[in-house]
């Protein structure tokens, strides 16, 4: 008999759910097994776990404190440089105190005092890592690596799968999801992608079979400001949204390939993103500041498109 195992439960802030095809009765041990590895992973490098390096590195009262690094960490440095790079360095995990900022003044937008501060405590450049050890040169610097480390977790979670011969399984931290085959009766995995539909959101069921996909920005909480809509992705040169896509979506064969394609278009003024996703050969959606919907996605969902 067809049979799944699976779990729900909360991680790195998100709302997971881990499915696995019980392999030979094997599927209870396979799944807390996935289930470790993203504690192991959390525990490390997530920014509200105690004691991970992200937590450390935001709690250190001298900017000389250093933390040692590994192969592990330093593959994540060098993949937050390669989005940084391609977003003309407007994506920032520094902006931590600027995001918070935004998500608690009302009414908007927050007064220039305010962000100026903020923006005191945002900047990559202040990072400083040689491959061996990671530090900042100023003590009030904040850090939120999580929306990178999830995509690196559903790759990690599908490798694991896979080398333990699991055929079947769905890893789902809610914008960050990634498949292995299909379910083991033969029924496709279904992933839903939320949209605007007139007043109302709508959602609409993806086919995602051994592949990944991941979501960047959120149209349903987006900010208005002098009657227009901006998502909540800011710069950290000023401190205000950036007018870009309120959310992208792609899908890709790996996680950290979908979401750096979500996100450097996520940072781009609208036209330049479209451009941009146009360009890859993916399954991409994009929600435009009118809520037009964008892209093959739209196109299989039956929405208007304009690519």
């Amino acid at each position: 008999m067809n049979r799944l195992v699976e779990k729900r439960f909360h991680a790195l802030g998100r709302a997971c759910h881990i499915v696995v095809g019980d392999l030979n009765g094997r599927g209870p041990a396979l799944l807390e097994l996935a289930i470790g590895e993203l504690r192991r992973i959390e525990g490390r490098l997530g920014a509200h776990r105690q004691g991970s390096l992200v937590h450390a590195f935001n709690h250190s009262l001298s900017p000389s404190t250093s933390a040692a690094i590994d192969g592990e960490v330093r593959q994540l440095l060098e993949y937050i440089s390669a989005i940084r790079e391609k977003t003309n360095n407007v994506f920032d995990p520094s902006i931590v105190c600027v995001d918070k900022l935004w998500r608690s003044t009302a009414p908007l937008p927050p007064t220039d005092q305010a962000i100026q501060t903020a923006l005191t405590m945002t900047g990559w450049h202040h990072v400083r890592h040689d491959g061996n050890s990671l530090r900042s040169d100023t003590s009030e610097l904040m850090l939120n690596l999580d929306s990178c480390i999830c995509p690196y977790v559903v790759d990690s979670l599908r490798r694991l799968l896979l080398r333990e011969g699991v055929t079947s399984a769905l890893i789902d931290l809610d914008r960050d999801v990634g498949t292995i085959g299909r379910q083991p009766d033969g029924a496709n995995w279904l992933v839903g992608i939320r949209y605007p539909h007139g007043s109302r959101t709508a959602i609409h069921r993806m086919k995602l079979n051994n592949a990944c996909y991941s979501q960047r920005g959120n149209f349903e909480r987006r900010l208005m400001i002098n009657g227009e809509h901006f998502g909540q992705a800011f710069s950290p040169a000023d401190g205000y949204p950036i007018p870009g896509p309120l959310s992208v979506a792609v899908a890709a064969p790996q996680a950290l390939e979908a979401c750096a394609a979500a996100t450097v278009a996520r940072f781009r003024a609208e036209q330049e993103a479209l451009d941009w996703l146009s360009a890859l050969n993916l399954p991409w959606l994009s929600i435009d500041r009118s809520r037009g919907c964008h892209g093959p996605l739209a196109r299989s969902a039956g929405l208007s498109s304009a690519r």
